[in-house]
């Protein structure tokens, strides 16, 4: 498996799909033959897609890895899956493909590690095999790699939540803090694993070393804090703080975990991860009000020692994807201060709702884990205090109004 692994390209067994590439995501779905007909794959495929709208068709591409190299099994599987999905297979959505007849080591060699049972031994290190494989081939199909499996339940809006989330801690990272690890959108295992595609080649170089030692979420977990903690520190605060900046765990899962009966014979799979799906206003505000990659980790060096402010003066940090009219407004009465004014202060605090004058309308209606539209950005105030009157900050997320000319509206505001 090593040699396969390293060969360019990659040699499949076999693959059916439309060749679709520079996706920005990338979801990996491995499968394998389940007895006594415990299939679960048609249920999430389902789920997958009926959630998905036609952008999300467009940017995404679902990557089915069947693990098994038996012919008459692979051929079974695949029957069921162009059964239901022809037309996502057609339009190039889902590709499925087959490892070599050679990939898989003969795993009755395999050393005993953590006192596991033989079996279980033999089932985690097929189960990393088998991720490996899939995380090789889809490092090149596009920007984002999703790791999922094939017994879950996606929540309504996943991919607008990974989306957005994927850039919150990309777009409005400080250029001199490195970049996150992984994304996870469950709690449980490997699933809902969020990774650049860059991040997977030295990751994957990681786990052939301990492919057989530990399980891969463990792997995952031993990798972010070897990348972010110097080795006599793991104990100390700094490092935990650290692992979380690499490491991000999201607010809500998006994904649960729904087969009972695991791939490994006679074992029951009972765990249910208790953040999917609930209580998701709240969960999701919960998360944004405190991203420690934007503020909290740097308010003290960033707001306080460098900005110099005066008392009373005011610092604005603002993102946007495009060139929004809220742009233009800044720019065009940046002097002006008869147009320019934020409700930002103690005094201010019956009328904070106002952030432009003649350029905030009426709060959006919305739609589950999404803003109705992808134009959306921020901006960040900072209102320098004194120690009877402690500094202040408020963030408003925003978004482009098109029905309206394109005037913004805020949809999202709090203060820390």
């Amino acid at each position: 498996w090593q040699s396969i692994l390293n060969e360019s390209p990659l040699r499949l067994g076999s693959s059916y799909g439309r060749g679709r590439r520079g996706v920005p995501y990338v979801l990996g779905v491995p499968t394998v033959y389940r007895p006594n007909n415990n299939n679960y794959l048609v249920d999430t495929l389902t789920l997958l897609i009926e959630n998905m709208n036609e952008y999300h068709r467009r940017s995404s591409l679902i990557v089915v890895f069947i693990g098994e190299t038996n012919a008459t099994v692979v051929h079974h599987i695949w029957l069921g899956i162009n059964e239901y999905f022809g037309d996502a297979l057609d339009e190039g959505l889902i590709e499925v493909i087959t490892p070599p007849d050679d990939y898989y080591p003969d795993f009755n060699e395999l050393y005993v590690t953590l006192h596991d049972e033989p079996s279980r031994v033999r089932w985690r290190t097929k189960q990393t095999l088998d991720y490996m494989f899939l995380m090789t081939y889809a490092r090149s199909r596009g920007a984002y790699y999703l790791q999922l499996e094939d017994d879950i339940i996606p929540t309504v809006g996943y991919l607008d939540y990974v989306m957005n989330l994927a850039a919150l801690h990309t777009n409005f990272r400080f250029t001199h803090h490195r970049n996150w690890i992984v994304l996870s959108f469950c709690d449980l295992g490997f699933i809902g694993k969020l990774f650049r595609t860059e991040e997977l080649q030295p990751f994957l170089a990681y786990v052939q070393i301990f492919f057989n030692d530990q399980p891969i979420d463990w792997l995952l977990q031993s990798y972010v804090k070897l990348r972010c903690c110097r080795w006599d520190g793991f104990e100390m605060p700094d490092c935990g703080r650290d692992y979380l900046l690499h490491f991000i765990r999201a607010g809500q899962s998006q994904f649960q975990h729904n087969g009972l009966k695991s791939s490994l014979r006679n074992k029951q799979q009972q765990l249910q991860d208790k953040r999917f799906d609930k209580d998701a206003g709240h969960l999701r505000m919960q998360h944004l009000r405190q991203p420690l990659n934007l503020i909290a980790s740097h308010k003290a060096n960033l707001l306080m020692d460098k900005l110099h402010l005066q008392q009373g003066e005011t610092f604005f940090w603002g993102y946007m994807p495009q060139d929004f009219s809220v742009m233009r407004y800044m720019r065009e009465h940046q002097f002006d201060a008869n147009h320019f004014k934020i409700r930002n202060g103690p005094q201010n605090k019956a009328n904070f709702t106002e952030l432009f004058v003649n350029a905030v309308n009426e709060l959006p209606r919305f739609t589950k884990n999404s803003s109705e539209t992808n134009d959306c950005g921020f901006i960040l105030s900072f209102s320098s205090g004194s120690r009877a009157n402690p500094a202040s900050l408020m963030y408003f997320y925003l978004k482009e109004d098109n029905a309206t000319s394109g005037s913004m509206s805020w949809f999202r505001r709090f203060f820390w």
